[in-house]
């Protein structure tokens, strides 16, 4: 069904069962797959591919020669780059940013205001909170779990599985091994290397260019000086008085 005010142009090709909502433009060469919905407003660009049944929300852009995969859902006023890829049963927030030859795996979850730039990458399964930034050319790998209002630097390297929480910023160029776990608010400086299974604990701060280890567990609050190397399996706290100090001051 296409819309009375909406504006198909000559060498779009559009499946059967499509919704193309009102004043949606769907521009020449874009392919829109059987049962695929474009809501209000939506502008879809040359050669851009929206898949089967996927879904384009009101006011949205998909660029030139992106594409949307099947059973994928972005959200409204979202932004989707040239080139950039959303793959299969994707779900993307509200005011996100996809940029250009990004690329979002299968089954990725997002809250709104997700922002991925140039050439990053998120892989297939990860969840995404709300306000969360992948600078250009970052790596997220599978399944990971990143919380609300995280900041990840350009170039920097998730490996699969790790889990970063609420308020924590990963500076630029650090590479986070497989089922690390980055605790809310610390504080990761640029060319860190975080080790497999590593716990870097809430309000912990790791200096530029510092080596943790396999299985480190860094506890909160714990500041790691600057090129400095932590051996595998390495257990750092502050003393308990410190801590005290360090929660009344909170409070």
């Amino acid at each position: 069904m296409l819309h009375e005010t909406a504006r198909v142009e000559a060498g779009a090709i559009i499946g059967d069962r499509v919704f193309v909502g009102p004043k949606a433009k769907v521009l020449a060469r874009a392919i829109l797959e059987p049962g695929a919905t474009i809501g209000f407003a939506v502008e879809v660009c040359e050669e851009a591919r929206v898949s089967l049944r996927a879904v384009v929300g009101n006011c949205s852009a998909v660029g030139r020669c992106a594409i949307v995969g099947r059973r994928s859902v972005v959200g409204s006023f979202a932004h989707i780059a040239i080139e950039a890829v959303i793959g299969s049963q994707a779900r993307i927030g509200d005011k996100s940013w996809i940029g250009l030859s990004s690329s979002i795996g299968d089954r990725v979850r997002s809250g709104d205001h997700l922002h991925v730039m140039g050439k990053a990458r998120v892989g297939k399964q990860s969840r995404l909170g709300t306000e969360v930034w992948i600078n250009k050319s970052a790596v997220v790998g599978d399944e990971a779990k990143i919380g609300d209002d995280v900041m990840i630097g350009a170039e920097a390297v998730l490996g699969a599985g790790v889990r970063v929480a609420t308020g924590a910023r990963i500076g630029f160029a650090v590479q986070v091994s497989d089922r690390a776990s980055i605790r809310g608010g610390a504080r990761i400086g640029m060319d860190a290397k975080i080790g497999a299974g590593a716990v870097i604990g809430r309000g912990a701060t790791i200096g530029d260019g510092a080596t943790i280890g396999a299985g480190v567990r860094i506890g909160a609050g714990v500041e790691v000086p600057e090129n400095t190397s932590v051996p595998d399996g390495t257990r750092i706290c502050l003393p308990r008085k410190r801590r005290s100090r360090s929660k009344q001051a909170e409070a």
